[in-house]
């Protein structure tokens, strides 16, 4: 595969475009990568790739949005979460597909976006979503470290706090670094990430480096409404994913 030159354009491909949505957006790159990635390549190659590029973007990101918590008890519940949930994805991505856990979450998913097109001023009290803030997190923790994605979790949850799109973007890259090195840390000692995997996603990191400042200068541009619609339609877009990869 990494002799072909049409794989790896389609690859680099899906890692600019998910720079650009987590430039944007804080989130989106595993969404539009590991699927492209898995066409060819094994879904643990894919995940330990991925995996060294949400650690190296999402440390860089947290740090830029370090400032912007309004509530950093609940970030830290939240990320605390996603980090154990992430060692027993990771697991079970060595034993078992959780192929019926990702169609009830694409379900769900869709449920909650007709809910919020069809009641577009509800916003999850912020009292609420602390207390599931560490139920959650561990969700989508698990969601991670079985699939490469958790995104069903943690964008549905954080979008529908109302955040704004600074506070979004420190919350979800706080989960998100929170996630990515223990989830390096156990696929190296399950034998899933080695050197090789290793500087593949170093290298893929780049990638997505050059495509985050496009990100950010078109959120800026548009604002906070066109943000929320993004987030519902990449949402949708994961939906539609997961169930095609749960039924296939």
């Amino acid at each position: 595969m990494w002799n072909d030159p049409g794989a790896l354009a389609a690859i680099f491909g899906a890692l600019f475009l998910g720079g650009i949505l987590k430039g944007a957006t804080g989130a989106g790159l595993p969404v539009v990568a590991v699927p492209v990635m898995v066409l060819f390549v094994e879904l643990p190659v894919a995940i330990s790739v991925i995996a060294v590029v949400n650690l190296t973007t999402n440390t860089t990101q947290g740090w830029r949005y370090r400032n912007q918590h309004t509530d950093r008890r609940f970030s830290m519940t939240f990320a605390a979460g996603c980090g154990l949930g992430t060692v027993f994805g990771t697991i079970v991505l060595a034993s078992a597909p959780p192929s019926a856990l990702l169609l009830t979450l694409a379900v769900v998913v869709l449920i909650y976006i007709v809910f919020r097109l069809s009641s577009p001023n509800w916003v999850l009290e912020r009292g609420r979503g602390r207390q599931l803030a560490a139920p959650l997190g561990t969700l989508a923790g698990v969601l991670q470290g079985a699939t490469g994605i958790s995104a069903p979790v943690t964008l549905t949850f954080l979008n529908a706090l109302g955040l704004t799109r600074p506070e979004f973007i420190a919350t979800v890259t706080a989960a998100f670094t929170a996630m990515a090195l223990p989830q390096v840390i156990t696929l190296w000692v399950y034998d899933l990430i080695d050197i090789e995997r290793l500087v593949l996603g170093l290298s893929a990191s780049l990638v997505v480096f050059a495509g985050m400042p496009v990100g950010a200068f078109l959120a800026r541009r548009f604002g906070d409404r066109i943000f929320d619609r993004v987030i519902l339609a990449l949402l949708a877009a994961i939906s539609v994913r997961l169930i095609y990869g749960a039924l296939t």
